[in-house]
C-alpha cells in the first residue's frame, strides 16, 4: 500500500526552500520526500522518471531509480524536521535533518519537466503523516543555506500531508 501527493508546484526560477516535519511513521514504516514532475502521481510514484527525494530504509531515488545509501544517507525517523532547497539553475535538490548534525544531502536532478517540478510525498501506511510546515529565514539559515538572493523563494502557504490529502493549514 502506497499513497502519493502532491503540492505547491516550484517555481521555475529562483531558488526555493521548504521545510517538511515526519509527524509519524507507523512502526517505523516507509515514507519518500522530495520532488516530482507529475502532477498526478500514482502509488509507484517513487519509480516515476522524474521523481527525486530521499527515503526511509536509506533510499534515495533519483530520476525514479534507487541508489540505496547514496551520499551516506540512512532515513528518515519519526520525528525528522528536514529543510530543503530546490535550486532550477544549479539543477540540485537538496535536504538537512538536523538529527544527522544539519549533513546536507544533494541530488543533481537535471532539468525541470515541462510542466516543472512540484513538492512530493509517498507515504507507504494508514497513519504515516508528513507535514508540510512553514519555513523562516533562521530555519534556512540554520540549515546552512545561503538566502540572500533576491531570487530565493520560501513557501507563502503550509500544507499537511496525511494519508494522501492534501489539506489546507494557515498561512505563513
Amino acid at each position: 500500500f502506497h499513497v502519493a501527493t502532491v503540492a505547491a508546484p516550484l517555481p521555475a526560477r529562483g531558488v526555493s526552500f521548504w521545510k517538511m516535519v515526519v509527524r509519524q511513521l507507523k512502526d517505523n514504516n516507509w515514507c519518500l520526500l522530495g520532488i516530482i514532475g507529475d502532477r498526478n502521481p500514482t502509488e509507484s510514484s517513487y519509480m516515476h522518471p522524474t521523481v527525486n527525494g530521499w527515503a526511509c530504509g536509506a533510499d534515495v531515488f533519483v530520476g525514479g531509480k534507487n541508489h540505496s545509501g547514496d551520499g551516506g544517507w540512512s532515513g528518515f525517523e519519526q520525528g525528522d524536521e528536514i529543510v530543503f532547497k530546490y535550486d532550477p539553475r544549479e539543477q540540485t535538490l537538496a535536504m538537512t535533518v538536523p538529527r544527522l548534525f544539519d549533513r546536507r544531502f544533494v541530488i543533481n536532478v537535471g532539468p525541470a519537466p515541462s510542466d516543472g517540478f512540484f513538492l512530493h510525498v509517498n507515504l507507504s501506511a494508514t497513519g504515516d503523516r508528513v507535514e508540510l510546515v512553514a519555513v523562516d529565514s533562521l530555519a534556512v539559515a540554520k540549515a546552512g543555506y545561503n538566502n540572500n538572493n533576491a531570487d530565493e523563494h520560501p513557501p507563502t502557504a503550509a500544507t499537511n500531508h496525511d494519508d494522501g490529502r492534501i489539506l489546507p493549514s494557515s498561512l505563513v
